[in-house]
């Protein structure tokens, strides 16, 4: 789920949380692996607590039709909203309050730190890497995987406790800062200078020309400013 260039600026610690009651939403393939069918189980339960719920599912695939036929037999068709692939996102993530993806395996998870990102709380498994940037009560809900009742009690909770929820968007944004396109860059410099055992005193990294300028105790080796200048170049059609 890449991040579009439009500046979006989001803050959801200033919307009236949950005016329209939980207003979920995914971002990804729709494939097995992204249990799918758990969501909507999630979106049911929610229901059944007269909690009011609505879904937006951003993606395609094999699981598409399936999904859909599922919403429409099991009751919950007009809380469901699918859009299909949407190159821009972030629109929909700027009108939701809590991202979920339910997924088993997940090797990272770019979606829930982008989220993360644009102060959107994510609710996500406990697999994989998702631990590594999702802490539950901080950024968002980290459920055992296979265990509807799970997320549907911390969702229901947190539909009661607004003031948590905007704790969690402001640490979201925090935690997801973290991950941003310059910080990633920086990082693997320092690592780079790390490697090559070149002191290094600050790293200051630009994705506008795509650059790092590194302050060392010793100068700047030429091997170094080569292999800086190599990762640059490999991060740039990344992102």
């Amino acid at each position: 789920m890449p991040l579009s260039e439009t500046n979006w600026t989001v803050f959801h610690t200033s919307l009236p949380p949950f005016e329209r009651g939980v207003r979920l939403v995914s971002v990804a393939r729709i494939v097995e692996e992204k249990r799918f069918e758990e969501t909507l189980e999630v979106v049911k339960e929610l229901t059944r607590r007269h909690i009011p719920v609505t879904w937006t599912l951003l993606g395609d695939g094999p699981l598409r039709a399936h999904i859909l036929r599922l919403a429409a037999s099991e009751g919950p068709e007009r809380m469901v909203h699918w859009t299909g692939f949407d190159p821009q996102p972030e629109r929909w993530l700027a009108t939701s309050n809590l991202f979920i993806l339910l997924s088993r395996p997940e090797a990272f998870g770019n979606a829930f730190v982008e989220a993360n990102m644009m102060e959107l709380p994510t609710v996500g498994t406990a697999v994989g890497g998702i631990p590594e940037h999702l802490t539950d009560g901080i950024n968002g809900i980290l459920v055992p995987p296979g265990q509807v009742r799970v997320p549907v009690d911390a969702i229901s909770a947190l539909y009661h406790a607004p003031k948590h929820w905007r704790a969690m968007c402001w640490k979201a944004a925090l935690g997801g800062s973290g991950f941003s396109v310059p910080s990633c860059l920086a990082r693997s410099v320092r690592a780079c200078c790390t490697h090559l055992r070149v002191p290094v005193r600050s790293v200051r990294a630009s994705t506008t020309r795509w650059r790092a300028e590194v302050s060392t105790g010793c100068g700047e080796p030429k091997v170094a400013c080569q292999r800086i200048h190599y990762i640059c170049n490999r991060m740039r059609p990344s992102f």
